[in-house]
């Protein structure tokens, strides 16, 4: 042997050839090996997809740090293992490493404290890069979340960065040019319903009313770009931005993630209302946004049966935000009142049982009033236009309800009442589907209106009792409005004379308990009447600020009175007017306002306006009989 050998290194072992690295290793030795049982084949593990974690700052996440072995445990593969250099490898394919090549090399520093139009595109890119490689490696690795989880991450800290684009309204337009509505509306459809969720965070963060409200406003001081864009421009630019998302399938994407996220078993009861609340965030943006948002959600999705829905639950922030978000709906969509109350199974049901709660009870703190209020809004605004609605009211025993509310005398009294209101509005017919169903809120509206303005002194009482006991939150100068407009619709609606001849003999015995009503115990009913409007018209001359339309009413329905009976006519011109120190030339001047005001607003001349101008001839004759006396 030559000395020289041992002093000389091993040989470099040769990189083995591309053959050669594919090959498969050697077997380990039968003693370490598991046997598999060869009748099963092997199954993919079923999984959820990860969790991610909220990111309050929209960086882009730290790497996924490197896996490591631990060699001490490893003893089964020989000495040499180490110097082999296919375990080396990062697992990854060349084409996987250009995408990630592509994705750091866009990781270049921006300054994103003031976001212009190249960072904007910056943030479109890099989320499309994000969104692209999160596809490719879930193709790839579609039953190993772990693979694709930094992937995932990544998308999602790209995707929130885009809510910067809330500090720079007047990018809205390019935004859209660029298509980031539609890049964001398409994250809604994302297999992880977390990324779906980020989507709708950014969405509403872009949508806020501190984005809206200052250019509606127009308040903005100055728009930091470089073609000074005014405020008008620039809320064009967001109303443009809305109306791609709208273009991107929004409604459509938005209600099937909004249903997946209510629907998931997986969530817990907070994590679930939490997402919940995120979803209805966005839909209130939208309808502040948009006044047409209402009307497309009735039609063109079934979010307000989701919302129908969500109000049924116990009281929380979820029914509570969904019972807000019906109220603002149905204000701004009259076929969202028709479905709503009518075309919903139980629509109406469910309102009038929601209400039902607060009738021996008053609400604990403001936010649950304010719940307590939008579902009184619900009711008033449906009732106020639409006979369908009144009709279901009717049938749902809304009069009885409201009657009970008014005796327990809580805080839903003062809601009542304006209810009553709007439920005996004479709009019959306005549809051209009226039958005998469509008068049968006459009854109901005597049942009702008759007792509350007959109370006297006792109702005085309740309205200071109520008045100190809820303040802000009771008027009693609207309550005297409603009563005497209760009584007003009713007397108007028996003196239209439209009702079927089969409901004739059933409208003539109502009037004539009404009538009764004033003449009875030696009209004390019709002193009471004429004593209040002549109270009430000594403060005619600040009528603009208390009182106005309480006086009118009165006039109108002392004036009906009139009408229908002579006697309580004549009783009046010689006896009660001149009591009250009233002269018959003023009762004519607040009726004749009445006309006009009735004349200009309503669209119904044919049957109300007509009515009301025929007033004005009744008390020109009371004034002449009285002069002639």
């Amino acid at each position: 042997m030559d000395f020289s050998d041992i002093f000389r290194g091993p040989a470099p072992k040769s990189l083995p050839t591309s053959s050669s690295a594919l090959a498969t290793p050697a077997a380990p030795s039968s003693a370490h090996k598991r046997k598999a049982d060869p009748s099963s084949p092997p199954q993919p593990p079923t999984f959820r997809p990860p969790k991610l974690p909220r990111t309050s700052s929209p960086s882009r996440s730290p790497p996924t740090p490197a896996a490591t072995i631990d060699d001490n445990n490893d003893k089964d593969n020989g000495d040499n293992e180490e110097d082999d250099p296919r375990f080396f490898g990062d697992g990854l394919s060349s084409h996987d490493r250009h995408v990630l090549d592509l994705v750091d090399s866009a990781e270049t520093a921006i300054d994103l404290t003031h976001l212009d139009p190249p960072a904007l595109k910056h943030l479109l890119v890099r989320l499309d890069k994000s969104v692209l490689l999160n596809q490719e490696m879930r193709a790839k690795y579609p039953s190993d979340p772990s693979k694709f989880l930094a992937s995932e991450l990544d998308l999602d800290s790209d995707l929130r960065a885009v809510a910067l684009l809330a500090t720079a309204p007047a990018l809205y337009r390019q935004a859209t040019q660029l298509d980031a509505p539609g890049k964001i509306v398409g994250m809604l459809a994302h297999e992880n319903p977390d990324i779906a969720l980020a989507a709708v965070e950014v969405l509403a963060e872009l949508l806020d009313d501190d984005v809206i409200n200052p250019l509606a406003d127009h308040d903005l001081e100055e728009i930091d770009d470089d073609q000074g864009n005014s405020p008008a421009e620039v809320l064009e630019g967001i109303r443009g931005f809305v109306d791609a998302m709208l273009a991107a399938d929004f409604m459509s994407l938005f209600e099937s993630a909004f249903r997946q996220a209510w629907t998931d078993a997986e969530m817990t009861a907070d994590e679930k209302d939490e997402a919940l609340a995120k979803y209805l965030g966005l839909l209130d943006a939208l309808l502040a946004v948009d006044v047409t948002m209402a009307a497309r959600i009735t039609s063109d999705s079934t979010l307000v049966e989701l919302l129908m829905d969500l109000a049924k639950g116990m009281y929380g922030v979820v029914s509570a935000y969904a019972v807000e978000l019906i109220a603002v709906v149905v204000q701004n969509s009259k076929r969202a009142r028709r479905k709503v109350m009518v075309d919903i199974k139980g629509g109406m049901a469910t309102v009038l049982k929601l209400i039902s709660t607060f009738r021996k009870r008053d609400p604990t703190d403001a936010d649950h009033a304010e719940y307590l209020s939008n579902l009184f809004d619900i009711l008033c605004s449906s009732l106020m236009t639409e006979p369908k609605v009144q009709r279901a009211f009717r049938e749902e025993e809304g009069f009885e309800l409201m009657l009970m509310l008014i005796k327990a005398r809580k805080l839903a009294r003062t809601r009542a009442v304006r209810v009553l209101n709007y439920a005996t509005l004479p709009i019959l017919g306005q549809d051209g589907d009226g039958d005998d169903n469509d008068h049968m809120w006459i009854r109901g509206s005597r049942q009702s209106g008759m007792p509350l303005f007959c109370q006297g002194g006792r109702r005085h009482w309740d309205q200071k009792k109520l008045a100190k006991a809820y303040k802000a939150d009771y008027s009693p100068t609207s309550d005297e409005e409603h009563i005497t407009s209760v009584l007003v619709n009713l007397m108007r609606a028996l003196s239209l004379g439209t009702c079927p001849p089969s409901l004739r003999a059933d409208v003539a015995e109502c009037a004539a308990r009404v009538l009764a009503k004033f003449a009875e115990d030696e009209h004390a009913k019709l002193i009471q009447l004429v004593s209040r409007f002549a109270t009430t018209c000594t403060s005619y001359l600040d009528r603009l600020e208390r009182g106005g339309f309480t006086l009118n009413q009165l006039g109108v329905l002392l004036a009906m009175v009139v009408r229908e009976s002579s006697e309580c006519g004549e009783y009046c011109a010689r006896a009660l007017l001149p009591a009250a120190r009233v002269e018959v030339e003023q009762l004519r001047r607040v009726v004749e306002a009445s006309v006009g005001r009735v004349g200009a607003n309503d669209a119904d001349e044919d049957e109300g306006g007509e009515d009301m101008r025929g007033l004005v001839e009744v008390v020109q004759a009371l004034e002449t009989s009285q002069r002639s006396a």
